[in-house]
C-alpha cells in the first residue's frame, strides 16, 4: 500500500465553494485499506487544499466528487467516468455512455494517474453524500469482487446505487449498475 488518500477539506473551498462531508467514509476506507499496509513511514492522508504538487505524482486514492475535492475537479475531464455539473448533477461513464443522476449513485474508478502516467489513481465517490456512502459500502460488502476487477491493467469503472432498505437514513445495500 503506497498511496496518498486525499479527501476534500470540510471548509467551503474551490470553484464550487463547497466543503466535503465524506470524511467519515474516508475513515472507514482507511481502516479497510489498512489491512494491506505493513507499516507507516509517514502520514498518508491529505486534505485536497494541503496536498503538494509533488505528492500528486504518487499513487492516489481520491474520496468525494468534483465539488468537494478540488483534486478531482482538476482531473475530472480526464476520468473514464466524470462528474457533470451542468444542470442536474450526474455521473457519465465514458465506457458505457450512460449518465446517472440519482443522488444515491456512487462511483469507483481505477485509472492511470493524470499527474504521473507511471502511477495509478483510485477514486471512490458519488454525486453527493449518499452516493459516496454507497461507493464506500461497496468496498466493504463486495471487496472480493472489486479487488479482482481492479487488478486489470485497463481502466475500471464501477457504478453503484445505494439503498436504505431498512429506512434508518443510512445506505445499507447497493446494486452494481456497471
Amino acid at each position: 500500500m503506497n498511496s496518498f488518500f486525499i479527501v476534500g477539506d470540510t471548509y467551503s473551498h474551490g470553484r464550487f465553494d463547497k466543503g466535503s462531508d465524506e470524511i467519515n467514509y474516508m475513515l472507514d476506507l482507511i481502516l479497510f485499506f489498512g489491512k494491506f499496509h505493513t507499516g507507516f513511514k509517514e502520514l498518508y492522508s491529505r486534505l485536497d487544499v494541503k496536498v503538494k504538487d509533488s505528492e500528486l505524482k504518487n499513487n492516489l486514492i481520491l474520496i468525494g466528487n468534483n465539488k468537494t475535492n478540488s483534486i478531482i475537479e482538476k482531473i475530472n475531464s480526464k476520468l473514464p467516468a466524470y462528474f457533470d455539473d451542468g444542470g442536474k448533477e450526474s455521473i457519465t461513464s465514458r465506457i458505457s455512455g450512460e449518465t446517472y443522476s440519482d443522488p444515491r449513485i456512487g462511483v469507483i474508478i481505477k485509472t492511470t494517474n493524470p499527474f504521473n502516467p507511471k502511477k495509478k489513481l483510485l477514486l471512490i465517490g458519488g454525486i453527493g453524500r449518499r452516493g459516496s456512502q454507497a461507493a464506500a459500502l461497496a468496498f466493504h460488502k463486495y471487496s472480493n469482487i472489486l479487488i479482482e476487477s481492479l487488478k486489470s491493467f485497463d481502466d475500471t469503472v464501477k457504478i453503484v446505487r445505494g439503498f436504505d432498505s431498512d429506512g434508518d437514513d443510512v445506505i445499507d445495500s447497493i446494486k452494481f449498475l456497471e
